[in-house]
């Protein structure tokens, strides 16, 4: 049977534990050389949906709200087939697409009006089969390949735009467009538990979205590229959070 993302996550989190030699405690994000010595700022006030999350200087003032609308987008009539004089079998596939959209707003307590409004959506597809026979059903839903899909735009004192999609080779990938600063995004090695943020292919900061959540930012960044990162790493800590609550 195949993995679900939250089994994947916990095998790749239990692969990691055991390569570093540590029996307990908490994985923790390998950080790229570029961001060796930098201290982390811890979130808090918690990062799924109605949590008004902070970290450093930046403050969510408006949190996300999960809305999901599902739709069914292929699928046939049930096959029925007789395998005697009472038994039937019955079973049915049907593509089911929810799209989840959030919104936040994201405030920077360096100086007064930096803020930023986020308008999110992140697309599933799933193929669900079920299966009917004198026994019971069984029902067997999973994730079509190359999504989800994650998109957002801001606005306010930062516009811009993000696209994150999954790649063949387990690490997520996409891009952060803003006015005058782009940003390649990608996951953290090894283990799904966080993301980095590259310019001309150097690390300028990452996020771990793995239990309470922590940021990193190069200090040479300028205010606003810092600002840009950390409404990048929000929208990120929300996403993951979404991710977290479908698989449980």
């Amino acid at each position: 049977m195949p993995m679900s993302r939250s089994t994947i996550r916990l095998f790749a989190l239990l692969v990691l534990a055991a390569t570093a030699g540590c029996a307990s405690g908490p994985p923790r994000m390998q950080l790229a050389p570029e961001l060796a010595g930098i201290e982390a700022w811890p979130v808090v006030g918690g990062r799924g949906a109605g949590h008004k999350l902070e970290f450093g200087r930046w403050q969510v003032t408006a949190p996300a709200s999960f809305v999901t609308q599902s739709n069914s987008i292929g699928g046939g009539d049930p096959l029925t087939l007789p395998t005697g004089t009472e038994v039937k079998v019955e079973s049915s596939t049907r593509l089911i697409e929810d799209l989840v959209a959030f919104e936040f707003t994201l405030e920077s307590r360096a100086g007064s009006n930096r803020s930023a409004s986020a308008d999110c959506h992140a697309a599933f597809r799933l193929a669900n089969r079920t299966v009917v026979n004198s026994r019971g059903s069984d029902e067997t839903e999973l994730t079509q390949p190359g999504f989800p899909h994650f998109n957002c735009d801001f606005a306010g004192t930062w516009p811009g735009k993000l696209s994150l999609r999954p790649h063949y080779t387990q690490r997520d990938v996409g891009t952060s467009d803003f006015s005058n600063h782009s940003w390649r995004i990608r996951t953290s090695p090894w283990a799904r538990i966080g993301y980095e943020f590259l310019r001309d292919g150097k690390v300028a900061a990452a996020v771990e979205t793995f239990g309470d959540g922590r940021v990193w930012m190069r200090p040479d960044l300028s205010p606003d590229e810092a600002d840009q990162l950390a409404l990048v790493a929000t929208a990120l800590l929300y996403f993951d959070s979404l991710l977290e609550l479908r698989d449980n």
